[in-house]
């Protein structure tokens, strides 16, 4: 069965050159194109349905709604592959994976398969898988006014909102809830729970994180908005988890109530607030690479 192309918006310049070289390659694709998250999902979930493993074109957004509606079809560990094409693209880098369309296809069509797992979170907002990370507070925030900045200033716009977001962001009290424990934190200001190692455009956020060992890495920092700033330049290349404001906790699920709402971002996209609880599904997909 011949692979389905899945192009995220703002893709249509790497997917030209990918639908080419697959093409010529392989046949003519299945091009996948949507205006909205929701029928991304729809068209990605028919798509492997119908028996196509996925190639997806775009950033950590689009692979985020591509593997939700993939695990959707019913079918056990499907097949996706990725040309990065987004702001971030953080997911990819934990690859390596090639950003030139002929590289990528042929590492779809000739690369090993990597059973990578997924993490499921609830909230007010609902369920929705995490590829990569699920964030609460200042991260949370940074996403939100992220949201808001121009596309083309690419990976930096995180760092500039980070900016932004923390002098608007009051820490505060918050229970976290994991599978061996309790934590209550005074002056909770972050809450990761990362199943990959980068975020915010290159940060190194959670350094020890795996996306085959069926856990949660859970960042945690708690301390005025000054010890964020203080970390931030750590953060960005994964030294922070020997600070003293810093707590990392493996866990398989966890729960976080927080005393007043804290934003919510997964996987670059702000959802909403907490509360905010999650699980991981082990090996649920097979990444190409």
């Amino acid at each position: 069965m011949s692979w389905a192309l899945v192009v995220g918006r703002y893709a249509e310049d790497a997917a030209r050159g990918a639908i080419e070289v697959l093409t010529a390659a392989d046949g003519a694709p299945r091009v996948i194109t949507a205006a909205d998250r929701g029928e991304l999902v729809t068209r990605a979930r028919d798509a492997v349905a119908d028996g196509h493993p996925l190639m997806v074109v775009g950033g950590d957004g689009t692979i985020n709604a591509v593997v939700e509606g993939a695990l959707g079809a019913g079918v056990p560990t499907p097949t996706l592959a990725v040309l990065p094409a987004g702001t971030g693209s953080d997911f990819a880098r934990m690859f390596a994976l090639p950003v030139d369309p002929a590289t990528a296809v042929t590492r779809a069509l000739h690369g090993q398969d990597y059973a990578v797992d997924v993490g499921v979170v609830e909230g007010p907002w609902g369920r929705r898988v995490v590829v990569n990370e699920a964030e609460a507070g200042i991260g949370g925030a940074t996403t939100r006014l992220a949201e808001r900045l121009p596309r083309s200033w690419g990976p930096r716009k995180y760092e500039l909102a980070f900016w932004g977001a923390v002098g608007g962001f009051t820490p505060g009290p918050a229970r976290l809830v994991t599978d061996r424990r309790e934590f209550e934190l005074e002056r909770g200001a972050v809450v990761v729970a990362a199943n990959g190692e980068y975020f915010g455009g290159g940060m190194r956020i959670a350094p020890k994180a795996s996306v085959v060992d069926g856990k949660w890495d859970l960042i945690v920092m708690e301390g005025r908005r000054a010890k964020a700033v203080s970390l931030f330049p750590k953060m960005k290349h994964g030294l922070h988890l020997s600070d003293r404001a810093v707590r990392r906790i493996v866990t398989a699920s966890f729960r976080l109530e927080t005393e007043r709402p804290w934003p919510v971002e997964i996987d670059g996209d702000h959802v909403g607030d907490t509360p905010l609880e999650g699980w991981i599904e082990p090996g649920a997909f097979l990444l190409r690479v």
